[in-house]
């Protein structure tokens, strides 16, 4: 019996090392300890600040989607983005001086000039949101989505934007995406943007 003791008392203290040989073992003593060593290793808090970020980061790229706000294919709200963000569509053209980005010029080369029917091109966040014709979008076999996109996306990525397409839901069609790395272009055409939808409504 003294032995069974004996192993529970020193088993207890390797456990409990706060409590000293003799002193009974309750509940209490043990949720005060347990408070004690939690307060005791704090956490480093720029480690705990970091994680937070690199996890918030991670979810915010994952929820990412191509959208646009539907409301921007109203003429009237169109004309304020215009005056306002310096927004640049199909009909700003500028009597001066060459419009950038410029896209009519490409648009009457392309063998179907009825399928683009206007785009939105943003200065500050660098992008253009091409607007088509779904039907005609429809018609086109997948090759052939490949070349419209890569034909506008290329000229895209030459004024230093990038490429989003729509129809008039809007719902987004494909991306023409670069990233710069040193002094070479990685584009990518993605045909399938709807995988970017993290609830997969589109």
């Amino acid at each position: 019996m003294k032995l069974f003791l004996i192993i529970c008392l020193s088993f207890s203290s390797f456990l409990y090392p706060q409590f000293v040989l003799g002193q009974t073992l309750t509940p209490e003593l043990i949720k005060e300890t347990e408070i004690e060593t939690k307060e005791t290793e704090p956490l480093d808090e720029g480690d705990s600040a970091e994680s937070g970020s690199m996890v918030g980061d991670f979810f915010r790229r994952s929820l990412e989607t191509c959208e646009l706000d539907s409301s921007y294919l109203d003429p009237s709200v169109q004309e304020e983005l215009i005056q306002q963000q310096g927004v640049i569509t199909e009909t700003t053209i500028s009597q001066t001086s060459l419009t950038i980005p410029s896209l009519w010029w490409i648009r009457d080369q392309f063998r179907n000039k009825k399928l683009v029917q206007n785009w939105l091109a943003f200065p500050k966040e660098k992008r253009i949101d091409l607007v088509i014709n779904r039907q005609l979008w429809s018609q086109m076999d997948y090759l052939d989505r490949y070349s419209f996109v890569n034909y506008f996306g290329t000229t895209a990525r030459d004024y230093g934007y990038e490429l989003r397409i729509f129809d008039r839901q809007p719902k987004c069609l494909a991306i023409y995406h670069c990233s710069l790395q040193e002094v070479n272009y990685e584009c990518n055409v993605d045909l399938q943007p709807s995988r970017r939808d993290a609830f997969n409504i589109f």
